[in-house]
């Protein structure tokens, strides 16, 4: 493994951090910069070009993920703050608005404390693939599933 390869590797796993780290102001950041870095050094090694796919396709599970955490605060949060009486109505909870409340205040507390976990993960994941392609280590993301074989592959 050369350096240059390890490099390149690295670099994508280092937008990828960085774009998840910022992707609270820059929307989408976290897609952008591992796609911007492959499409910059995307031509290198078996490699290199396995470790832009991983990031990638990191990136683009958890913006997946994102999207649908927000979707369930979304409706966590108007649940709680428009639906309180109708959650009681449905649940035949006798407590009336507070009743109703708490139900939707968990679902939307769940959504917060799993989506700042997710958060930290997308940070810190791509720092554990800068390790292992700096060690010039073949590496997965964990908790992504992927069907078919990666561009490296070919």
């Amino acid at each position: 493994m050369s350096t240059i390869e390890t490099k390149y590797a690295k670099a994508y796993h280092l937008a990828g951090a960085i774009g998840a780290a910022i992707g609270g102001l820059f929307p989408f950041c976290n897609i952008l910069l591992p796609v911007i870095v492959w499409a910059i050094y995307g031509d290198g090694s078996k490699f290199s070009r396995h470790h832009g796919w991983q990031a990638v396709r990191f990136q683009l599970i958890l913006s997946v993920y994102w999207i649908a955490l927000g979707l369930i605060a979304f409706v966590g949060f108007g649940a709680s703050f428009f639906g309180g009486f109708a959650l009681s109505a449905i649940f035949d909870n006798p407590a009336g608005l507070i009743g109703g409340m708490s139900i939707s205040a968990l679902l939307l507390m769940f959504t917060l404390v799993v989506t700042a976990s997710l958060y930290a993960f997308g940070v810190i994941a791509p720092i554990f693939g800068m390790n292992r392609a700096s060690n010039g280590e073949f590496w997965n993301y964990p908790f992504v599933f992927a069907r078919g074989q990666s561009p490296a592959a070919a």
